[in-house]
Parts: structure tokens; C-alpha cells; sequence
């Protein structure tokens, strides 16, 4: 939602006073990424022989601007030999609220999510 109301902005954001929301429009991306398929809870085979299992956490930030990035670690993690686990339930990383310096918060929600 924030990024479609960024898009209806960016044309008006000259008239907008407050220069950080001017600064945040202006770095949202021109158009809303597309839905990954690989964003739900499934399990992705390795190419060639298993070499390790890992989970991978699809944050919140990678799918708001890019879901290739999800799809491409995918990619890299099965091409090294990695199966690649989505987890059906996941709770929040705490990456953003880590770069807003609340370490305790963020050290607190990557706990909650690993013990799901």
C-alpha cells in the first residue's frame, strides 16, 4: 500500500513540505514489484547433491521492493547445493526495527521467529 501511495504521490511531491516524506517518495521504486510464487511455506530441492538444509526468512522489506531478491538467493542457495526451506509460519526478523536502533526489540522478534 505504501508503495502504490508513494506511485499517486511522486507527481505531486513538489508540493509536499515535509522534505523527508519528499525524500521517501522519491526513493520509493517507479513501479510495485510482482508477487513471488515463492513467497509461501514450501520446500525447494538442491541441484544436484544436498549439501546443507537451510530456512530462509522472506522478509518484509525484500518482497516491498524487490521480490527478485528472494528469488535469486533461492536460486544461488540450490545451485550450491543448499535445500532451501520457506517456513509456512514466520515471524518478524527484527532487521528493520534493528536499523531503527532498538537492538533488544529486534534481538527479541528474530528469537520469536526462530523458536515457531
Amino acid at each position: 500500500l505504501a508503495l502504490f501511495g508513494a506511485k499517486l504521490a511522486r507527481p505531486f511531491s513538489r508540493l509536499i513540505p515535509d522534505q523527508r516524506l519528499r525524500a521517501m517518495i522519491a526513493m520509493a521504486p517507479a513501479s510495485i514489484p510482482p508477487v513471488s510464487r515463492n513467497d509461501d511455506g514450501q520446500t525447494f530441492a538442491p541441484v544436484g547433491e544436498r549439501r546443507a538444509r537451510v530456512a530462509l526468512m522472506i522478509g518484509c522489506a525484500q518482497r516491498a521492493l524487490d521480490t527478485d531478491i528472494n528469488d535469486a538467493t533461492i536460486r544461488l542457495l540450490r545451485r550450491a547445493g543448499c535445500e532451501v526451506v520457506i517456513p509456512e509460519r514466520f515471524g518478524c526478523c527484527g532487521a528493520l526495527t534493528l536499523h531503527m536502533g532498538r537492538t533488544d526489540d529486534a534481538k527479541a522478534s528474530a528469537r520469536d521467529s526462530i523458536h515457531r
